[in-house]
């Protein structure tokens, strides 16, 4: 059973049935209007990857993306600005244990729900072995997701060529088209400060140690 269903109430679990009758219709739409043979939502929350794994309808096929918490902690320390047509937007900051909480929490519940996934419809993926070996790991992806695995648009190991993308929110370099490098983003492992690398591991541990970062 899908992460906590057995504890919503009835009004709750009826609510989310109307829910995911209503995500069921949009998917179905979008692979009507487009004959595309996969969607790929990259959204982040284990609660809503729970309401989709109760879809008797849709093939749902979950990668479970983790990165140092280090990393992430320092990334979303950091303003960062990207404009769009001819507004700018600015990302929210977060402090330490803030960013650790955050973590900690939301890989704690993917983890969780990561239980209730048949194996063959699941891929736990680190960002660090993504960016180290992107061809090895994006074939791993395909094959999850019943693609050609030699139809990625790589002109070598680590570089794309991208196209445009529909993505409403994320990273500012969702932006980028073109050919485009695949490197890791190490710069923490310089720029942040030892006594807050040190905060964040002592807050993170568990899940770093479960995930071979420690």
């Amino acid at each position: 059973m899908p992460l906590l269903l057995h504890r919503l109430s009835p009004a709750l679990r009826e609510h989310r049935q109307k829910y995911l009758s209503a995500l069921e219709s949009i998917y179905t739409a979008i692979r009507q209007v487009t004959g595309c043979q996969v969607i790929v939502d990259a959204s982040k929350l284990p609660a809503y990857a729970s309401v989709l794994l109760g879809s008797q309808k849709l093939d749902t096929r979950f990668v479970f993306l983790v990165r140092d918490s280090r990393a992430t902690a320092f990334s979303w320390r950091r303003r960062k600005s990207t404009a769009v047509g001819n507004r700018l937007f600015t990302t929210a900051q977060y402090s330490l244990p803030a960013s650790a909480k955050e973590w900690l929490i939301t890989n704690w519940a993917a983890d969780c729900l990561t239980r209730h996934i048949p194996p063959e419809r699941l891929l736990r993926v680190r960002y660090e072995d993504l960016m180290q070996q992107p061809e090895q790991m994006l074939r791993e992806i395909s094959r999850l997701a019943g693609l050609d695995e030699n139809s990625l648009p790589l002109e070598s190991p680590q570089q794309a060529r991208l196209s445009t993308a529909h993505i409403i929110a994320g990273n500012q370099n969702r932006f980028q088209i073109g050919l485009i490098t695949l490197r890791p983003d190490e710069e923490w492992r310089a720029a942040m400060q030892a006594a807050d690398q040190r905060l964040v591991t002592l807050l993170t541990w568990p899940l770093l140690r479960r995930y071979k970062y420690l």
